[in-house]
């Protein structure tokens, strides 16, 4: 059994939470799953009208929820707007794009971008200051705020990044995927739309990962290279229902978002209670640091509780921020017992 629980170092992305009972045992509905940063408390599906099912998705349908995305993210008339199952298939198209060339990622952050960038012959430069970039590197990504540090760039950062993009006539990419919660950071008013591309995920903040829809937002040629390539009919008519109804609700995400406050103040608490250190994060989830942090992780599944561990930096953990008293006392009382152990 040891030999089966070390595997997870390496393989834990967050929200797999069948390899977690697999490997600890337990059922699905007595787990508490901390391990991503999507929302626990979804936004209430509406009804879905029978035709969606039944028919491919139409051009009217997403042009609503290409609209209801334009409102809700502010988006500039003058920026292109496609919508994906995921932006995690615009990151897997963006490499794509381009010949072979040096890219740097200020890190460390979401694991993803090297991957893909790397999967397609680029060379990857991963960097953590700003100033490190070279100028040969004409792709530049970097995650705002930042997963999992919570880390954000100035105005002046980002804006300057963007002008080394466009001397080299390259992309700066700028993944917005938590930025709901602080829509007053983004950088889209701040750019213009030639050589840039923002991600925004739906999933995380409306807490609906499993309905797999996204945005790549920025330079219309590049927005329209990703919809060619994602082909017809990449977003389900019941996606699309679903992400304009939700992207419209403003009282609904005002009321999510004083609520995704109060449960990242009332985790806060309960974590330095408990003898930890916080190292950053987002409304969404929390970036902890822990001499112990592997038995940490450890000790939490066998008790049926799954973190994010960070095998490239062991003695980091990142929680989700349970959105009930029940489950923070749960929480608190585990980190309170391995405490003591």
């Amino acid at each position: 059994m040891t030999s089966s629980k070390s595997y997870h170092r390496d393989l834990y992305h967050g929200g797999d939470l069948d390899a977690a009972i697999l490997t600890y045992g337990g059922t699905a509905d007595i787990w508490l799953d901390l391990s991503t940063g999507i929302n626990p408390i979804p936004y209430p599906v509406p009804p879905i009208p029978p035709s969606l099912w039944n028919r491919l998705p139409e051009s009217g349908s997403e042009t609503t929820l290409l609209e209801a995305a334009r409102r809700y993210y502010e988006i500039p008339e003058t920026m292109g707007v496609t919508a994906c199952p995921g932006t995690q298939s615009a990151i897997q198209i963006l490499p794509s794009l381009f010949k072979p060339c040096n890219v740097a990622i200020l890190s460390p952050t979401y694991a993803e971008h090297r991957h893909c960038w790397q999967a397609h012959g680029h060379d990857i430069l991963e960097v953590t200051r700003p100033d490190d970039i070279p100028p040969d590197c004409s792709v530049i990504i970097l995650v705002s705020p930042n997963n999992p540090t919570g880390w954000f760039p100035t105005e002046r950062l980002v804006s300057d990044l963007h002008q080394q993009a466009r001397e080299r006539n390259g992309l700066l990419v700028v993944d917005e995927a938590f930025m709901d919660c602080t829509p007053d950071r983004s950088c889209l008013p701040l750019l213009s739309p030639d050589c840039l591309i923002v991600l925004k995920s739906f999933g995380k903040f409306f807490g609906l990962a499993g309905l797999r829809l996204g945005f790549a937002i920025g330079d219309p040629k590049i927005t329209g290279e990703i919809n060619k390539r994602l082909g017809p009919w990449a977003v389900s008519g019941p996606a699309s229902h679903i992400g304009a109804k939700a992207l419209s609700d403003s009282s609904w995400i005002s009321g999510t978002r004083q609520r995704l406050q109060e449960d990242k103040v009332a985790c806060h608490r309960l974590l330095t209670e408990n003898g930890l250190v916080l190292l950053g994060g987002t409304d969404l989830f929390t970036l902890i640091q822990h001499d112990r942090a592997a038995p940490l992780f450890q000790h939490l599944c066998e008790n049926q509780i799954l973190s994010r561990p960070f095998p490239e930096h062991p003695s980091l953990i990142r929680f989700g921020h349970p959105a009930s008293d029940e489950n923070r006392q749960r929480l608190s009382s585990l980190l309170n017992q391995f405490s003591n152990i």
